[in-house]
């Protein structure tokens, strides 16, 4: 026969149910089982820890179905590339925020003469905003609206000043 201290190690209430049937219930064993009770209770008896698994387990599989569900954007999936120029010769360059125009330099690092010009995408004709001079460009942004065009002037080397410009041509402003 096995002695009672065998059965500390299997469950507290088999022990309990054990010690109680050969008459010896000692104190050790009534706290063990009473936390053992205690614990399992707070834990039936407790609904927030339920929803609070529940809500996990929802949260789970409604984010599992959105990822299988909704389809997937593709950038750039119809890619269309179209040259503008010919001359070889284009510094900077920006495009419009609305992507009508594109701005650009003619002229290489090498010359001294460089021109602004503008282009209308959809239609392919370009613009000349301000013709060949000693000067350079830099800087190239247009307006928010798409209707002007800033950049930075500078002659010899030196620093330069910003300008505005109107996207049709048009003077110039500093």
């Amino acid at each position: 026969m096995l002695q009672p201290h065998w059965y500390v190690r299997i469950q507290s209430e088999w022990w309990r149910w054990r010690s109680i049937q050969n008459g010896f219930e000692d104190h050790t064993t009534r706290v063990a089982s009473e936390r053992q009770r205690s614990g399992t209770h707070l834990v039936q008896n407790c609904p927030w820890l339920r929803v609070g698994a529940l809500f996990v387990v929802l949260v789970g599989i409604t984010w599992g179905f959105y990822r299988r569900l909704v389809p997937k954007q593709v950038l750039f999936q119809q890619t269309e590339i179209t040259q503008l120029t010919t001359s070889g010769k284009v510094g900077d360059a920006a495009i419009s925020p609305d992507g009508r125009y594109v701005a650009y330099t003619v002229g290489v690092f090498y010359e001294r003469s460089k021109s602004l010009w503008v282009e209308q995408v959809t239609t392919g004709s370009d613009v000349q905003l301000i013709p060949p001079a000693d000067v350079g460009y830099g800087g190239l942004i247009f307006s928010r609206d798409g209707d002007f065009l800033y950049f930075v002037q500078s002659k010899g080397g030196r620093l330069g000043s910003l300008y505005k410009i109107p996207v049709l041509g048009g003077r110039q402003e500093s």
